[in-house]
């Protein structure tokens, strides 16, 4: 099993080890890129060896069990960390009830193109969803992150723990090159 507190630094010391990166660098991505990034580049060298056993405890854009009536038993979330290496949702009846050690949801707005809202009402669907899973799921640790790139670019990210959020941000970055 994962540690609770060991997970909660490794999270928070990768984020920011990301956000350093992409901020010296310029880096710019949608939200695909930037979980697969900051999975491959800055978790798992984060993980491996403190938190994590194996980087197959990690999955991307990997199915979770549904908590809301409506819809499927299961739904995808953008990072999950599972307790053990190669777990799934799936249990032995090929039902989605295994739960996450961590499930981290993004949001990336900025980009060219996008409607201009601020990163924090993109998130709020998201925290609300993980309140609900992590109030079903008590052991579970929900992140919200969520970028904005722009003048400054900002990553913000809210902990969502045993049904509740933090009322205030986590982890709050914001860009110092450029």
């Amino acid at each position: 099993m994962i540690e609770p507190n060991g997970l909660r630094a490794t999270l928070q010391q990768a984020l920011t080890a990301f956000f350093t990166a992409v901020d010296r660098d310029g880096w710019r991505g949608r939200e695909r890129e930037a979980v697969s990034l900051f999975a491959f580049e800055f978790l798992v060298p984060h993980a491996l060896g403190a938190v994590l056993e194996c980087a197959s405890q990690i999955g991307i854009e990997c199915a979770v069990p549904q908590v809301t009536t409506v819809g499927k038993h299961q739904v995808c979330k953008d990072l999950v960390i599972w307790p053990r290496p190669r777990m799934t949702v799936w249990d032995q009846r090929q039902e989605p009830t295994r739960s996450p050690s961590a499930i981290m949801e993004w949001k990336v707005v900025g980009y060219p193109g996008q409607a201009r809202l601020r990163v924090e009402h993109h998130l709020e669907t998201d925290i609300a969803w993980l309140e609900r899973f992590t109030s079903r799921y008590p052991t579970c640790l929900g992140v919200a992150v969520g970028i904005h790139w722009g003048h400054p670019s900002r990553l913000k990210a809210r902990r969502v723990e045993r049904g509740r959020a933090e009322d205030r941000w986590w982890l709050s970055l914001e860009e110092r090159c450029q």
